[in-house]
């Protein structure tokens, strides 16, 4: 039988009969160094090395299942300043950092990384003796995951860290994954600048769903509500917000907006509240009011009822009472989508000589 020479892509199949036939397989392109990791032990990138930086370490090639590495720095005498980073590759020429040293009195890290490649290079070094370097990798804790993408360590005993230089992170829990489309999720997200974003994601065949913490605090994932405190359903807007609080502060005449807010796109129920503190009381007889539209569309004018501090209860804030508190009364209304509620003083007072503050609160209830 006849054989034909083939080269390293082509492969020869026996087809019967004497006849071989060769076919070309392609094979994705294979990159590995000439030393690979040992599992569990540790291994030299520097090896008491007293070269001058930058220098480059020795490169690694990482078994499939070692995804753990624990790397550990050191001088034969201090250095006045050092760094030295830990770096992953997929290809042995595209090389991304990892974790940085800039310890002068070395130290050890703990890094989680999914890559093919590991190398250190020490990028800089002012004085100081040899440098050491060693990795040790260990199996397990699997992922699939880009160099660069994302990096875990450890800086802590029973601490896990996320980070990737000064890039915001993004922790994500799926619930149900079919595809991008269809999925629920949970994400931690810091991507938005000082805050930390806690929310629930749904796309497709993932229907929404809520936020709940230990059972007891729940917050609606389609509307954002509070839909459960201490473990009891809730109703209405969940939890009472406060849409606005306007304050003022040495007025001598009629303010025309304290506090003001315009109603979302449905109709809603409202508390209402003012107070007042005169602190000149010579001439003066006002009232406090708050205008807004009822769920009808007419237009209401509510003139707020004052309890005080002996009891007794008035509309009118007027001289005779002297410089007092008057502490208001609570309203409730419901008010038309997309109209303003407003807490002012009255327009047509008198206000010849007073000095006052006043305050209102506008609390949506549902």
């Amino acid at each position: 039988m006849k054989k034909l020479l083939v080269n390293s892509g082509l492969r020869p199949i026996c087809l019967g009969l004497g006849l071989v036939i060769s076919f070309l397989v392609l094979y994705p392109k294979q990159v590995s160094s000439q030393v690979q990791l040992g599992i569990g032990v540790p291994e030299f990138i520097f090896n008491a090395n007293n070269s001058a930086a930058p220098q480059v370490g020795t490169v690694y090639s990482i078994p499939p299942n070692v995804t753990q590495f624990t790397w550990n720095i050191s001088f034969a005498s201090a250095p006045a300043s050092q760094s030295t980073i830990l770096e992953f590759s997929n290809d042995n020429s595209t090389w991304v950092t990892a974790d940085t040293s800039t310890s002068t009195a070395g130290e050890s890290r703990n890094v989680f990384n999914a890559s093919r490649f590991v190398r250190a290079t020490e990028s800089a070094r002012s004085g100081g003796g040899a440098i050491t370097v060693t990795i040790t990798g260990k199996s397990g804790f699997v992922t699939a995951f880009q160099p660069g993408s994302f990096n875990l360590f450890s800086d802590a005993a029973n601490t896990i860290n996320i980070r990737n230089a000064t890039n915001p992170q993004i922790v994500r829990i799926y619930r149900t994954f079919t595809d991008a489309s269809n999925f629920q999720s949970l994400d931690f997200d810091t991507s938005t600048p000082n805050i930390a974003n806690i929310k629930n994601n749904w796309a497709g065949t993932g229907t929404a769903w809520d936020i709940q913490f230990n059972n007891s605090f729940a917050i609606s994932g389609s509307t954002g509500l509070v839909n459960k405190v201490s473990n009891v359903v809730t109703v209405g807007q969940g939890v009472e917000a406060i849409r606005a609080n306007g304050r003022v502060t040495a007025q001598v005449a009629a303010n025309a907006s304290i506090s003001t807010y315009t109603v979302g796109a449905a109709d809603g129920s409202f508390e209402v509240s003012a107070n007042v503190l005169v602190t000149t009381a010579t001439t003066h007889n006002f009232t406090v009011e708050c205008a807004y539209t009822d769920e009808g569309n007419t237009a209401r004018v509510a003139t707020f009822l004052f309890e005080l501090i002996a009891g007794t209860t008035t509309t009118s804030v007027i001289n005779t009472n002297g410089a007092v508190p008057y502490e208001g009364i609570p309203l409730h209304i419901r008010a038309k989508a997309a109209t303003a509620i407003t807490i002012r003083t009255q327009a047509a007072g008198t206000y010849t000589t007073v000095v006052y503050n006043a305050e209102g609160i506008i609390r949506h209830l549902s």
